[in-house]
C-alpha cells in the first residue's frame, strides 16, 4: 500500500545543519522503495482580495 508524506519548510535557519541532515536522511531511505517527486519548490501566493457581497 503506498504512503505519501509531505514536508513543508518555510525558511532555513542554518543551511549547514540542513546539509548535514540531508546526508544522514538519505541513508534512512536506502533500503526502501522511495521516490522523491519534488525536492525543492518556491511557491508564491498573491494576496487574496475580498469584496463585500452587497
Amino acid at each position: 500500500m503506498p504512503a505519501y508524506v509531505i514536508f513543508i519548510r518555510e525558511k532555513t535557519r542554518d543551511a549547514d545543519q540542513l546539509v548535514r541532515y540531508k546526508e544522514k536522511a538519505q541513508a534512512v531511505f536506502a533500503n526502501h522503495p522511495v521516490t522523491f517527486a519534488l525536492t525543492t519548490a518556491v511557491i508564491k501566493c498573491s494576496k487574496v482580495q475580498t469584496r463585500k457581497a452587497f
